[in-house]
């Protein structure tokens, strides 16, 4: 799922994250987002501001998306840029208890002298490796950037972590270009069905006007 590939970005080997956790917070929020989406139970409305509509509240065999299909069916019809910044609404223990099942990490000692959370420290580098690989090939014209590919760029752009976190992946573009290629790709990505459709609209709308302005202060 995006949550995961995008956990895997944010985060050292170690479990430490690359950025401040309120940032980290949005962005695993609007990767949850663009999951619901494309497994059907949210949409958004057609508007410069959208509203995150709820489809389906049906049970969901997923537990993370499970668990955060249950605070968006408080939050029907609230603007996206409301809803991106909800308190965990996109659980990270859950992607992390996620990750650890399949092998990818396992949780290590705890931080803050023994009373933090575990870290989950990475056993296997190559998934996050063929997620760069893919982001690499996808900015640099090399391959058909993929709904994934372009969704990673569009909210490490909107969270204006792209130059830090994909510095080796976007070179040797300046900060410029990076931020023009990724708006390009946003905007041209391929579609597929009407979900794809919406989660490419989400993708601009994420890029451009929600995850940044958001930390600031959503309105309803």
């Amino acid at each position: 799922m995006l949550c995961q590939m995008l956990y895997l970005l944010l985060t050292k080997d170690d479990g430490k994250p690359e950025s401040v956790m309120a940032q980290m917070g949005y962005g695993m929020n609007a990767a949850v987002l663009s999951d619901l989406m494309l497994a059907g139970r949210i949409e958004l409305t057609d508007e410069k501001r959208p509203r995150v509509l709820v489809l389906d509240e049906g049970p969901c065999t997923d537990p993370l998306l499970a668990a955060a299909l249950a605070k968006l069916a408080k939050k029907h019809g609230k603007r996206l840029e409301s809803v991106v910044t909800i308190s965990n609404l996109c659980d990270i223990r859950l992607v992390t208890d996620s990750l650890a099942s399949a092998g990818i990490v396992e949780y290590g000692e705890r931080g803050f002298f023994g009373l933090g959370k575990e870290r989950a420290v990475v056993l296997k580098p190559e998934l996050e490796a063929q997620i760069r690989a893919s982001l690499r090939a996808a900015i640099h014209g090399e391959k058909e950037p993929e709904l994934e590919d372009v969704t990673l760029l569009s909210i490490l752009q909107g969270l204006d972590l792209a130059p830090k976190v994909l510095a080796m992946e976007l070179a040797p573009l300046n900060r410029k270009q990076a931020k023009e290629r990724i708006k390009y790709l946003a905007q041209n990505s391929p579609t597929g069905d009407a979900v794809g459709k919406a989660v490419a609209a989400m993708n601009t709308v994420l890029m451009t006007t929600v995850i940044m302005p958001g930390i600031a202060g959503g309105s309803v």
